[in-house]
């Protein structure tokens, strides 16, 4: 049963990317850009991740009534200290790939990979949450999750709309 949730809210995370990965070409107003991907640089995969996550968290909380409330301290300092952890999961699975095997240029396997290391990240952030959830967090503890989340969230937003000259945050 806590295997197939953790699929499942790998699923859920794993839509929502997908949806904020292509929702700023349907609709290119500055607020959708503010959550959604604007361009393929890495940056925007981070950001995209670290909302999706939030909104899939917020998702599950609203839907499924099993849940306990958004929040509750087993639910909401998990789901933000995973959120901040879930971009650079991303990241680490992402660059793996060259890594080991350098610059791949055959895009349907390039494509096929960011969407398998996308849904792992989803699992694994999952994974961190369920264990988090049942953990004893310590106020200190609840006080770095704070920091880091909005430390995150003040990064997302200022380098959305003034991205600095680094290689994070421009076109491969």
């Amino acid at each position: 049963m806590a295997q197939n949730r953790t699929f499942s809210r790998a699923g859920i995370f794993f839509f929502v990317f997908l949806l904020l990965h292509f929702l700023y070409d349907f609709i290119p107003h500055p607020v959708v850009g503010t959550f959604s991907g604007t361009s393929e640089a890495v940056f925007q995969h981070l950001k995209m991740g670290f909302y999706a996550y939030l909104a899939a968290g917020l998702l599950e909380s609203l839907l499924i009534r099993a849940y306990r409330p958004l929040l509750a301290p087993r639910v909401l300092f998990p789901l933000l200290g995973t959120a901040v952890v879930v971009p650079w999961m991303l990241f680490l699975l992402y660059y793996l790939l060259p890594a080991f095997f350098g610059d791949v240029e055959n895009m349907v396997f390039h494509v096929t990979y960011s969407i398998f290391i996308t849904y792992i990240a989803g699992v694994s952030a999952a994974v961190v949450r369920d264990e988090l959830a049942t953990a004893r967090l310590s106020p200190g503890f609840r006080v770095v999750i704070l920091i880091l989340s909005a430390a995150t969230l003040v990064i997302m937003l200022t380098f959305n709309s003034a991205a600095p000259p680094l290689d994070l945050f421009e076109l491969p």
